[in-house]
């Protein structure tokens, strides 16, 4: 499953099976938001994200426990 993670000003794809980062193509921005929506452009997808901190105590990425990242809702 991929998650999209936002670490500072960046926005990054996290595939939570694998343990790690993968490319941020248009592909997988759909896999990660679960898009149903082929038409968007990877521009207009990234404008239309809403971000919430993560509040996962559990939470597997590195900088979360130094200081925290943003994940997509």
């Amino acid at each position: 499953m991929y998650q999209l993670v936002k670490l500072g000003n960046c926005v990054h794809i996290y595939d939570q099976e694998a343990a790690r980062f993968v490319k941020r193509s248009r592909h997988n921005l759909t896999k990660a938001l679960n898009l149903k929506d082929p038409q968007k452009s990877k521009r207009e997808i990234l404008r239309d994200i809403r971000w919430v901190a993560c509040n996962n105590p559990h939470c597997k990425i590195k900088k979360c426990q130094q200081n925290g990242h943003w994940i997509a809702k």
